[in-house]
């Protein structure tokens, strides 16, 4: 299982330059001052700072996957619960991130979960045969465990 978080945490960060730079677009900036020098230079620290603070992120979302996956029988209900739950810890991070660089919290600054929360919705996306094939093995295994 944690295999399966750390390709996905993975995914989702290459990801997150991408879903950046769409954003960017998306909120008026000119294409051309996105990838002058000194926006780009901002851009890789910003990706720099987002692996970095994301890092706890990976393993509380390994332990709130294992349980997750023992909750729900049903693996469509898993996966949304699954979506939801990284969104929240996405938002969770931004507001901690947020209060560690003395910001106020508004919805301005929540902005900034989007583009992750994207990036990760992506990744889980891409990701989903995986996920069942993840959800089944534990079946499997939980089975046999309760035989012997």
């Amino acid at each position: 299982m944690f295999l399966y978080t750390c390709i996905t945490w993975l995914v989702a960060n290459l990801l997150h330059p991408a879903m950046m730079i769409l954003t960017m677009i998306l909120l008026g900036t000119p294409v051309g001052e996105i990838f002058d020098a000194e926006s780009f230079s901002i851009l890789v620290l910003f990706f720099s700072y987002s692996i970095f603070f994301s890092i706890p992120l990976l393993l509380i979302s390994w332990g709130l996957l294992y349980i997750i996956m023992r909750m729900h029988d049903n693996m469509l209900v898993s996966f949304i619960v699954w979506l939801i739950a990284t969104a929240i810890l996405i938002i969770l991070e931004v507001i901690v991130i947020l209060v560690h660089y003395d910001e106020e919290i508004k919805m301005q600054n929540l902005i900034l979960a989007l583009p992750a929360i994207a990036a990760t919705w992506l990744s889980i996306i891409f990701r989903w045969k995986r996920f069942i094939n993840l959800s089944y093995q534990l079946k499997i295994n939980n089975h046999e465990n309760n035989l012997v």
